[in-house]
Parts: structure tokens; sequence; C-alpha cells
């Protein structure tokens, strides 16, 4: 065993949280970015940011601060012993807090053959091997692989004479991570490998003279050995497969220095995550490759992200060995390699639980356990345990749960420790054929998601997003899932179980981007685009949507229906006033009382071909007055007084074409109501004047149905509640099959489903614009002239009857409306009427 004083002595904090803010060593710890959005390509191979250059340089330090102890004011950041690094900001779950290279990392493919040429013997036989002790000669063989790469680095000058500077850096780089007694001044540049301390000549020869239990103390105290793999795992791995050429793949790193990482000190309550991952060497930029000595393809990081929310001035903490260590095995494993007792929140509390004041039937158990984690750690065999609940888990269980013996909270932290035993009987519970059966068996399935959700708290608390908590989601996920699938036979019980299966599928989201960063957010791209849409609250907008969608429709149907009504009101006013004026004077056959006749039908007619033409105005873009039917002095009556071509001295505003376009019928009808008067004139007994009422009466239906036209024509729909209504449903359609996600049917039945509730209130849609604008020559607009012809053909069918033919002919060839009308044209002795 090494000095202690040649490795960097670390231990805990007495207090869960470091005092608050400080002086900070390190002016070019400057936060280069936010955030790291995307480290894909460092796990990856086939990433695409592997074919392009990366966002962001390398090294990354984001929002982090090297602090020494023997250096901070009283009211700055405070470390718990020695160096270490605090945030310096307030930093989120998953955000990234650095990214470095390995200073010098051991060879894999060496350690591997150095390891087999050892050891492979063993298993020339073909039989698979266990335990055996593997773990500590592969660390061994990987330290001393390790140590001898540090040295033709530091103390070989032919590893890289053309480049005395940097090996200096290297070499300081690698000597800062010694205990803080022994390094007077540490700066984040040395740590980086970007300058170096000691160029003087002393500096040189004590590189050189550097002996190897130095180099070892350096290594065996600061360097990251393999992540979520042990030692054993993978010597066992390659021992069973020694033959295999793509075994030394499956694990790419063994054992590596990052100086700046072995700044954070130990805290068994950690609240950051570490992973590492490579780039090729192509990938990496000048700068970065300065700072290693890797000569792989495939250069070594490692990448850490917080763990849980950080305030500023936060020392980083992480544990030097795996959390889900029983308490009696953490605290003598860091006594005898770190020579300190850990003094941790965690610690703290489980060291009085396993107190010798403790009740003696916890004192049992936990010797039973730590027993129990020991022959597990050494790989001998385990005793079974039972299929539902196994005795030392159910002991444990219950010990947490009488007589308050342990608080909630070193419950917790005790569940984190006895992880790998859980685990076990997970294992073995799940293995089992039982497990498998049918709708009985969802009370044991149950019983673990209860256990394995007790689990999964306890590491949200302790040990955030390690590997051994991933596992513990991934379980509570896959049995979750098991019941929800045995429930789809049961409508009722899939109810219940849609709400547990969304969330530990948000559970494992938020673990994985707090270990991974906004990588794991890619786990739930289809519900996580800003917001979520569930199927609750689409439809709650449904009832928004239906409700505006509907009276929209209401309004446009309401309008459609007064415009019909206006429409046949003055058709019928037309014909009632021809008829009405023609009986009542029909005895009087002299010619002044049928021109008088003649020229009530032919202004009756032209009254309604104008409305007809106003009507029609913003389809044919015609003015009524320069309709084919209007001509001779009634024609020249209507333009002089036309705000906007002839008068326009009374007008109060500039007038447009539209507006005397509306204005033309009325002003015909007060000349048709001036000719009515003129019957004193032409008629030798005049009509009563109860009779010229009721003429009144049904001009004032014209007005009044073409006034209530015109009404609809200036007046459209607001424009607010109909922008809102088709946004509003084009957004609720949009996002319909999201909201079906979560829907137990089939992929046809939401097609169906979507089809029809979007054909129904996108054609909904459609009926309310078509009916909106009745006037035109689509198909569903109605037809005005056609209507008007009709109406102008019964005129001159009452003119028939009651003057003659010759005078029908006579208003018709007034109403003609172009040169196909000379059929109608009367003979020169036929007097006619306005020519």
């Amino acid at each position: 065993m090494p000095s202690k004083k040649k490795g960097k002595k670390k231990s805990t904090a007495t207090t869960d949280e470091p005092k608050s803010s400080t002086k900070t060593i390190a002016a070019d710890s400057v936060d280069q970015a936010n955030s790291i959005s995307d480290i894909s390509p460092f796990l990856f191979d086939d990433s695409p940011l592997q074919e392009t250059a990366l966002p962001h340089d390398l090294p990354f330090i984001g929002p982090i601060a090297l602090v020494d102890q023997r250096q901070c004011d009283s009211d700055g950041p405070q470390v718990v012993h020695g160096r270490g690094l605090v945030v310096t900001r307030d930093v989120s779950p998953g955000e990234c807090l650095f990214i470095t290279p390995a200073l010098v990392s051991a060879p894999v493919d060496k350690v591997r053959k150095h390891f087999l040429e050892r050891h492979g013997t063993q298993c020339s036989n073909g039989e698979q091997v266990a335990g055996c002790g593997y773990g500590e000669k592969l660390e061994a063989i990987s330290e001393q692989l390790l140590l001898e790469q540090v040295k033709s680095v530091c103390q070989n000058p032919e590893h890289d004479s053309g480049n005395e500077e940097r090996r200096q850096k290297i070499f300081d780089s690698f000597l800062s991570q010694m205990s803080s007694d022994d390094v007077p001044k540490t700066e984040m540049d040395v740590l980086l490998a970007k300058s170096s301390v000691n160029s003087d000549n002393d500096g040189e020869n004590f590189r050189r003279n550097l002996d190897n239990e130095t180099i070892l103390g350096i290594i065996r105290k600061n360097a990251f050995g393999p992540d979520y793999h042990s030692y054993d795992v993978i010597a066992n791995w390659w021992l069973n497969n020694s033959t295999n050429p793509d075994a030394t793949s499956v694990y790419g790193r063994l054992l590596g220095v990052y100086p700046l990482a072995a700044m954070v000190n130990h805290s068994c309550f950690p609240n950051a995550v570490r992973i590492f991952g490579s780039l090729p060497s192509s990938k990496m930029n000048k700068k970065c490759r300065s700072l290693t000595t890797q000569e792989d393809e495939r250069q070594e990081f490692m990448i850490v992200h917080s763990s849980t929310a950080l305030t500023k001035g936060t020392e980083i903490r992480w544990s030097y060995l795996p959390p889900t260590t029983p308490f009696n095995p953490r605290r003598k494993y860091l006594k005898a390699k770190y020579g300190f007792d850990c003094q941790c929140a965690r610690c703290i509390n489980e060291q009085e639980v396993n107190s010798p004041a403790s009740p003696d039937e916890w004192i049992q158990l936990s010797t039973q356990l730590d027993g129990w984690w020991e022959s597990r750690r050494a790989n001998l065999p385990q005793h079974p345990g039972q299929i539902v609940i196994s005795p030392i888990i159910q002991s444990l269980e219950q010990c947490f749960t009488s007589r308050n013996l342990i608080s909630s909270e070193v419950q917790r932290f005790m569940r984190v420790g006895y992880a790998s035993i859980y685990m076990d009987f997970f294992n073995e519970a799940l293995a089992s054929p039982s497990i498998k059966g049918s709708q009985e068996k969802n009370d044991e399935i149950s019983n673990l998601l209860k256990l394995a959700t007790q689990l999964h708290f306890s590491f949200v608390s302790c040990n955030n997003a390690s590997t051994e908590h991933l596992s513990i989601l991934h379980l509570c996920y896959e049995l979750v899932s098991v019941l929800h699938t045995r429930a789809l036979s049961y409508p009722d019980t899939v109810a219940n179980t849609m709400p547990q299966i969304k969330f530990w599928t948000e559970q494992l989201k938020k673990a994985h981007m707090v270990r991974y960063g906004s990588l794991g957010e890619k786990l739930e791209n289809l519900n996580d685009w800003g917001f979520k849409m569930t199927g609750k609250g689409h439809s709650l907008m449904a009832v928004v949507v239906s409700f505006l969608v509907v009276t929209r429709v209401n309004l446009a149907l309401a309008q459609y229906k007064e415009a019909r009504t206006n429409l046949s009101n003055m058709l019928t006013a037309t014909r009632d006033l021809v008829a009405a004026t023609a009986i009542h004077t029909k005895d009087d056959q002299t010619l002044p009382a049928k021109e008088w006749r003649n020229q009530i039908a032919y202004y009756s007619c032209l009254l309604l071909r104008l409305a007809m033409a106003a009507s029609d105005y913003n389809s044919e873009q015609i003015a009524p007055w320069n309709v084919p039917e209007l001509h001779g002095d009634i024609k020249e009556e209507l333009l002089r007084h036309n705000q906007i071509m002839r008068y326009s001295k009374w007008a109060h505003a500039k007038r447009t074409e539209r507006d005397e376009v509306y204005r033309v019928p009325v002003t015909m009808c007060h000349h048709l109501r001036i000719a009515l008067t003129d019957s004193k004139k032409c008629l030798q007994n005049d009509y009563s004047g109860l009779s010229m009422s009721r003429f009144n009466g049904i001009l004032d239906q014209f007005n009044h149905a073409y006034c209530a036209q015109k009404r609809i024509y200036v007046t459209p729909p607001p424009f607010p509640m109909v922008q809102m209504s088709r946004t509003v449903t084009f957004i609720w359609v949009y996002f319909l099959p999201f909201a079906l996600v979560m829907d137990e049917s089939s992929v046809l039945a939401h097609c169906v489903i979507v089809f029809v509730v979007t054909f129904a209130f996108i054609g909904l849609e459609a009926v309310a614009i078509e009916v909106d604008d009745p006037f035109g020559h689509d198909d569903n607009d109605f037809d005005n002239m056609g209507l008007a012809l009709s109406v102008f053909e019964d005129v001159y069918n009452i003119i028939d009857l009651i003057d003659g033919p010759e005078w029908a002919c006579k208003v018709r060839f007034n109403m003609k409306s172009g040169a196909d009308d000379d059929f109608f044209r009367p003979s020169e002795s036929t007097p006619l009427i306005g020519v």
C-alpha cells in the first residue's frame, strides 16, 4: 500500500450541503455554453454528429469552478476537504457540468492480452470460470500497464521528443492529483494540461526520478475504473470468451486518469453522475488532442451531469464506490483505500441505526444482510429465496415498518445499500413460472411492483439515475405493462392501469435525462413537443371547438334563411304590385290608361331587375345602371342622382361604386311611387285612397325586403369569430391523432375516428363558408335572375290578360336584354313607353 501522502486524500462533508459561496481558483473556468444539448456522438458510433463537427469545443467546462479550502474566504463557497469543484450558478438536474478526455488510460487490448497470457489457461478445457479472485488480478494488470503509460510519457523524452512543453503539461496535470498537502497550488489549466507549473531543472529531475510507488499511489486513489461493470465481471467474460476476437469491444475501457474529475470529493449521498464515452480521434479538435496521451483511434472521455438540482456554490460530489454498498462494508472500504471515515448525511444516519445500542433483531438482520452481500460480491453460491417474498427481504421490510425503529429517510438509504439483494430477489421471482400465469397471479406482480416502487423512490433520494436505478425503473415499467396487458380483457381495469403506464414512462424519461442529458428526451419524442396533449385535455378542447363551429354554422344558416325570405318577398311584391294596379284599373281601356299600366309594369320589373343586379354585384361586378334593361328617361333620372357619376354636391362623404350600387334600387322605388301618383292624369276614374295605400304597402314590403337583403351584403359575419372558429378547429383536428396515441383501439379504428371527426368538423365549417354568401353562380347560390325572369313572365301574362298581347310585347321589349329580342320588337304604329 503506498503512502497516504502520495495520493489525494478525500473526505466528506459533515453536513449535507456546503456553506455558500466564495472565492474560487481558476478564473478560466468559464461556462463555455449554457449546456450541451446532445452527447450521442460520445455514446453511439452511428450518431449523425459523428459525420460533422461537434457543436462545442473539447474539453467542455460548464458552470463549475475549482476551490481550494486553504485559500477560501469565510463568505465564499466551501469544500469538505482540500480541493473540490463547485457550481458557479444554479444548475438543473441532468445539466452537463464538464466533459474531459482521459489524460492517460490503460490500453484495453494490451490488458486483455496480458491477462489471458497469465490466466487464460484456466478455461482451456471449455468450462465456465467464475469467482476465484480474477477481478483483483485484472485490476492489478490494468494498474501496471497504466503505470507504464504514465512513465513512458513523463520520464521518456523519446516518447514525444518534439514537444517537451506538452510532456511537461501532462506531467504536471498528473502530479496535481497528489494530496493537497503535497501540491502547493492547483489551477484549472494545470488539471486540464493546458499549462505547466514546474519548468525548471528541479521539476525535470523530479519527473525523471518519480518512483513507481508514488505513481501507483496516485493511480489507485484517483484513476477511474470500469463504469458500471466490476473487474470480476470483465475478467470472467474474457476468460469465458478467450477465443472470441470481438470480446474486447464489449468493454471499451478499463482504467483512466482524469485529473479534473479527481478533484471531486466523496459522498455516499452523491449529486452528480458520470458516464464514459469515446470519440474518433479525427473528430477531436487539435487543442483537445494536445491534452491527452491517448493514441488509439477512439479517444476516451468522461461526461458528468448533475443528478439533482444544485444551487450556486454547492460542491459537486459523487461516491468513490458503488452507493449500492451497505453501510459496514462501505465504511471499511473507504477507510482501507482512502484513509477516512465518511461523515455525509447518509453515513451519519445509518451509523445511528447500526450502533451497538440498536435492537438485537436489527443487529442480527444486518449481519445476515452484510454476509449475503459479501458472498454475492465474491460470486459465491446464493441461498435460494422464496418465489413470492424471500425471508430475508420480508424480514427487512417488516423491520422498516414495525415499531418505527427506522425513519423513512434512513429506510431509503438502506434500501439503496441493499439494492443488489433486492435485485436478486426480483430476478428469482421473475424467473418463476408461476409469475407468468393468468389473472390470478396479478397479486404477486402487484406486490413486486410495490416493492420495486419503494426502491425507485429510494434511488431518487439517494443515488438518482445510476445504472441500478435505471434497472429498477425498467423493471417497474415491465411489471405494470404485464398488468396492463392482462387487464385488456377488463375495460374497468384498463382505466386504472393506463395512469401507471404514463407515470413509469415519465419516470424513465426523467432518469435518462438526468444521466444522459437531453439525449434522454428522445425517449418520448411523440408526447413532448413543448406541451403534451392528453385525451382529457383534447376532450375539453372539443367542447370549445364544438361551441364555436355550431355557433358559426347556426349564424350562417340563419343568415341564409333570412336572405331566402327577403328574395321571396321581393319576387312576390313585384308580382302583386303589377296585378293589383292592373286589376283595379282594368275597366279603363283608354290609351292613356293602358300606357300607364304598361309603365307601372315596366318600372316594377325594372325595380326587381336592379335589385337582382345589386345582389349579384359582388360576383358579377356589373353596376345596376349598366344593365341592358335600363334605358330611356328613367336611366337618365337614375344617373342624375348618382353620387359618384354626376350628382355629388349633397354627399356627406366620398362615395364608392359599391355604395351607389346599393342606392339605385331605393331610388327606383321612389320613381315607381311617383308613377303610381300620376294615375290622376291617365285614368278617367282615379282609384280610391284605400287602393293607393295598398299599392304603397306592397312597395313598402319590397323596400323592406331589399333593405334587409342589403344588410346581409354589407355586414358579413364577424371576422374574429370566423377566424377563431377556423383556427381552433384546425388545431383540434391536427392534434386528434396524438390524443388517440394512448387509446387502446386498433390503428384502423384510430384512422376511422380521425377521418369521421375531421370530415364532420371541417364539413360543417365548409357549409358555413358556403351559406355565408348565397349570391353568385355556385351551385348552392340563389338563382336570382332565373327567379326574376319567371316573375317577368308573370307580369307579361297579367298585361296580356288586361290590355292584350301587343301591350305585353311592349313590356317585354322594354325588358330586352340583348339583340336577340328582335322577335318582340313592336310595329311602327305601336306606341312605346320610355323610348
